[in-house]
């Protein structure tokens, strides 16, 4: 919508032509005139919710080395639990149907 200011009703500072790139950043920096802009390559990744069934008092877990996993988070439970994200955790290309929970049950 338009407002009465000096800049119109739209104007844009940046325009990215590769729809992977996203402006992280647009700001001045502290101690100069200059302006600096933070750019991020935009890459959905895959997310993961596994049970692991343990016997016995563990205290310790051993991962894999493996550069290519990232561990989000760790928890313990006496059961199972549903989990349902708010929103899709990956990329859905513009699709409109039904987002799966993790266990990939569509709801």
């Amino acid at each position: 919508s338009k407002h009465p200011g000096s800049l119109g009703g739209q104007f844009s500072l940046v325009r990215l032509s590769n729809p992977r790139i996203c402006v992280l950043a647009l700001k001045q920096a502290e101690a100069t005139d200059e302006v600096i802009l933070r750019l991020v390559a935009y890459a959905y990744s895959y997310l993961f919710a596994y049970t692991i069934d343990v016997t016995g008092d563990p205290k310790s877990i051993t991962l894999p080395v493996n550069d290519k996993i990232r561990i989000l988070a760790v928890s313990t439970a006496n059961v199972s639990p549903s989990l349902v994200p708010v929103q899709p955790l990956y990329d859905t290309l513009g699709r409109t149907e039904p987002t799966p929970d993790l266990e990939g049950n569509s709801r």
